[in-house]
């Protein structure tokens, strides 16, 4: 008997029903493949150590100089999209650290961005580089969007020719004279950086090693920690 009121049921309701269901599975089908590509899509960073050296210095009887960067690249994505999204408003920290993590500089630095302006308003078209500094340049150069057709060069280091020292460098080196924060002074040695990124993804540090092995304005050097 409940047999036959099912099957008398269901021929009345039963095409309603089916495209209830059929609304339904669409409707969770397409919630999860919206957030299946929007994991696929997400922007994912990577640092690296390249051939990220700026050389300056020796005009005008300015001092040899030398910048030294890591690089930033927004990885490209696989099958079965075709491209990740920015990495937008992206800012970076720098850390002197421990073995164990713990900071050996007081402070964590703002990183900067190279290819952001410098944070200086010109006051002479013939001293370029010279002027006041403008502190919304500033901030606002601690800020980039990592595209993944376009690495972004992450500013770390300035070392001058025939000093034993190096001095880590960012958008705050502007105020002193040379670019050179007392605070920021690292003396010749091994020392070990954690770099951290600010994107939407959780921050997670990555650790370098910024060896300074000479008096020449090319003997420092940048590798990531096996």
């Amino acid at each position: 008997m409940a047999i036959h009121l099912f099957r008398d049921t269901f021929k009345k309701r039963g095409p309603l029903f089916l495209l209830v269901l059929g609304f339904a599975l669409g409707i969770i089908s397409s919630y999860v493949a919206a957030i299946l590509y929007d994991r696929l899509t997400q922007p994912k960073l990577v640092v690296f150590a390249g051939a990220g050296r700026d050389q300056g210095g020796g005009v005008g009887g300015e001092p040899l100089h030398e910048f030294y960067h890591l690089i930033v690249r927004n990885e490209s994505a696989h099958w079965p999209v075709s491209g990740r999204k920015p990495a937008w408003d992206c800012a970076a920290s720098i850390e002197v650290v421990d073995k164990r993590g713990q900071r050996v500089l007081p402070e964590a630095i703002n990183g900067r961005w190279a290819s952001q302006p410098q944070p200086i308003m010109p006051v002479s078209t013939s001293a370029p580089g010279t002027g006041a500094i403008d502190f919304g340049r500033l901030v606002l150069a601690r800020k980039i969007n990592v595209h993944s057709h376009d690495d972004q060069s992450l500013s770390v280091a300035l070392k001058y020719e025939g000093s034993p020292d190096c001095y880590l460098f960012s958008n705050e080196s502007y105020l002193f004279d040379g670019w050179q924060n007392p605070s920021w002074n690292l003396g010749p040695g091994s020392h070990r950086l954690r770099i951290t990124l600010h994107y939407e993804r959780p921050a997670k540090p990555l650790y370098f090693w910024l060896h300074n092995t000479g008096l020449g304005r090319g003997d420092l050097r940048l590798e990531a920690e096996q």
